[in-house]
């Protein structure tokens, strides 16, 4: 809980982007017939923990992040990089195995924007990829980016989504989000 309380208080919007990306990785996870959705789901849920920790630990630096990815149009991990010479991946990554999380949450918080490095748990990374790009295309919450970035092409291999499978994902984010934006509300 202290985590989520941190999220919902570093940066406006990240706590809404992670439980939209949390709520369609559930979703695909499902459709994709996996055992334990729900971990998938916590995986979607924590994937940006490093911007907490990075905002938090440095936040006049994140700061000038923030600033220089609008500035220049560029992906925040792409800011993060440029002036820590590491991104939010890395950092919540780190943080996961601080905190002793299991290896397949911290791999999928490490590599959920580049999913095709990915050794042990490439499907279920490949998941939290794809829902967090979706939730930011559908404009729930804020990751922080002005952009939505493509999905790897490695990502859509491991799905193997067919038209009809993503009409089906998005119909289900369609109604899974009206509940959700009803839970953040009533946080408010």
């Amino acid at each position: 809980f202290s985590v989520f309380d941190l999220m919902e208080n570093s940066m406006v919007g990240l706590w809404g982007h992670s439980l939209g990306s949390a709520v369609t990785a559930r979703i695909i996870a499902k459709k994709m017939g996996l055992d334990e959705p729900e971990e998938i789901s916590v995986a979607a849920l924590l994937h940006d923990i490093g911007k907490v920790v990075m905002n938090l630990k440095f936040p006049d630096k994140y700061g000038v992040v923030m600033a220089d990815a609008e500035k220049n149009s560029l992906f925040i991990y792409e800011a993060e990089e440029k002036h820590f010479e590491i991104n939010h991946a890395q950092s919540g990554s780190w943080i996961a195995q601080k905190w002793n999380f299991p290896k397949s949450l911290i791999e999928v918080i490490g590599y959920h924007h580049k999913p095709h490095l990915s050794k042990n748990v490439p499907l279920q990374t490949a998941i939290v990829h794809v829902a967090d790009i979706l939730i930011r295309a559908c404009g729930f919450g804020f990751a922080g980016d002005n952009y939505v970035p493509q999905v790897h092409p490695s990502a859509w291999e491991l799905l193997k989504f067919s038209a009809d499978d993503i009409k089906d994902v998005l119909k289900e984010m369609d109604e899974a989000l009206v509940s959700a934006e009803d839970f953040l509300h009533l946080e408010d």
